[in-house]
């Protein structure tokens, strides 16, 4: 039988055994996450920034793939990302985490703790703001890895509760969301106005 880890499946053909490998995955608790095919859940370093920005990239790009009209697409969108995520990574209130394969950046999350927000009801509390895994990389619990990883994290910072929010079409991150107790509370409406694109016209001046 094997022995259930939180973020893994650890082989074991004993009690004993067993005994040795939870010992040793505490151990190794405060420095990274392990989970199946020897992938690596870590805090990120500032020499993950510029592929963890990649990542982050393919997420915008998704986004737009789906709705160009409400999700936009900026320029230089990897620089931007990593520009953000230097800032990120200094901050106390934030955690980026990734996920490593054989030496190679294979996914990352994001998330940091916010103080009382009136626009949205939400008293202090943490948010998951990004999850990406690589192509290569998924269907292996990489995904779920990842935001359990920031998710414990924003909890020990004192975060009460914990959001995240997914595109409609996004079932998969709903179905992940849902698996590990989040439940649906908001859900956002956009109405554009017919003979203008996002970005265009301006402020109509009182005359």
């Amino acid at each position: 039988m094997p022995c259930l880890g939180r973020y893994g499946t650890w082989p074991c053909a004993s009690p004993l055994r067993a005994r040795r490998r939870e010992r040793a995955r505490f151990a190794v608790w405060c420095y990274f996450f392990v989970v199946p095919h020897q992938v690596v859940i870590r805090h990120a370093a500032l020499e993950d920034i510029e592929r963890a920005a990649v990542l982050g990239a393919e997420i915008v790009r998704l986004h737009h793939s789906v709705d160009s009209r409400r999700f936009f697409l900026p320029e230089n969108v990897e620089q931007g990302y990593a520009w953000w995520l230097r800032q990120e990574i200094a901050r106390p209130e934030a955690v980026v985490m990734v996920a490593e394969l054989q030496g190679d950046l294979v996914g990352y999350s994001y998330g940091s703790v916010e103080d009382r927000d009136w626009s949205v009801l939400l008293d202090r509390h943490g948010v998951v703001h990004d999850v990406f895994v690589a192509e290569n990389a998924r269907r292996q619990g990489v995904a779920r890895a990842l935001v359990s990883a920031v998710i414990d994290k924003l909890e020990s910072m004192g975060a009460p509760l914990v959001v995240l929010s997914t595109m409609v079409q996004n079932e998969s991150a709903q179905r992940l969301a849902r698996s590990l107790g989040f439940r649906p509370t908001m859900l956002e409406f956009t109405r554009f106005h017919d003979s203008l694109e996002p970005g265009e016209g301006s402020v109509p001046q009182r005359q």
